[in-house]
């Protein structure tokens, strides 16, 4: 008796894992379309770099900037939701180094960052093809000033050179042998150089340009060529990469697969604004 009960159990066993296998098979989006999709949290700077990231503060910004915009249509086409934080640019880094969020944006390719988190990379190298832009870094002057560069060399009024805290132009300008003034923003530098209390400006021209324009900076002038132009990208950490390799992976290839329609399809949403 005993013995019959058994078959019967394992009978309906096997019937019930042969219907759940039919299911899974037959309608695996229905089935996961009920499953809580993975979030997860991406950070970057306070700073206003307009069109990247518009806006300053802890506010996101309407609209956010390229960068947002770019990342959270990569990430909703394969299946993932992302919150996005904005902190002082220096914390940004130390917060995705201590695994407190999972990705941070934009940044150029340094190789210390690797302490804080990874680039798309293949085959050990860095994968252009999947940076979310590419911004160029130019020397700004008062007409008139004898500032100039010639691609290698600063050269004439090179006292002090304004460049917004963190950027990684800083270390370049240092390597030439550029005293370089650190402030907050690029507004700043700008005031501060009508002010004449720096020399020039380093600056990324994404931000630069909109703004001199929107301010009627005709005094100032940009010189070319660039300083250099960079490849930037989101950098996700390592907790989350360890995690979720293949889901990692995907995210960074759909950014460099939309990146240019995205780009195209959001642009005319960018003007410079004044505060």
């Amino acid at each position: 008796m005993y013995h019959h009960y058994k078959l019967r159990q394992m009978h309906l066993f096997n019937l019930f894992f042969g219907y759940l296998m039919v299911l899974l098979f037959l309608y695996p989006s229905n089935l996961s379309s009920h499953m809580k999709p993975l979030s997860m949290t991406i950070a970057y700077s306070e700073a206003d770099s307009f069109p990247f990231q518009v806006g300053k503060g802890t506010k996101i910004g309407t609209p956010p900037g390229f960068t947002i915009e770019i990342i959270k249509q990569a990430a909703k086409d394969i299946g993932i939701k992302v919150v996005f934080v904005r902190y002082p640019n220096k914390r940004v880094l130390i917060s995705l180094s201590r695994g407190e969020v999972d990705g941070a944006g934009i940044y150029s390719f340094k190789k210390e960052r690797l302490k804080n988190g990874l680039y798309p990379m293949i085959e050990g190298r860095l994968n252009e093809a999947n940076r979310i832009g590419t911004i160029g870094y130019y020397f700004y002057k008062l007409k008139g000033s004898p500032l100039k560069f010639d691609g290698k060399t600063l050269s004439g009024n090179k006292s002090k050179i304004g460049a917004n805290s963190g950027y990684s132009i800083i270390d370049d300008l240092k390597n030439m042998g550029v005293s370089v003034s650190e402030v907050s923003s690029t507004i700043q530098s700008f005031k501060m150089l009508q002010l004449k209390r720096i020399s020039g400006i380093a600056n990324q021209n994404i931000d630069a340009d909109p703004l001199i324009e929107a301010y009627g900076y005709s005094n100032i002038e940009k010189l070319l060529p660039a300083i250099k132009s960079k490849p930037y990208f989101l950098m996700l950490g390592h907790k989350f990469v360890e995690k979720y390799p293949i889901v990692s992976k995907k995210l960074w290839n759909r950014i460099g697969e939309i990146r240019e329609q995205k780009t195209k399809e959001i642009s005319h949403k960018y003007r410079y604004k004044l505060d």
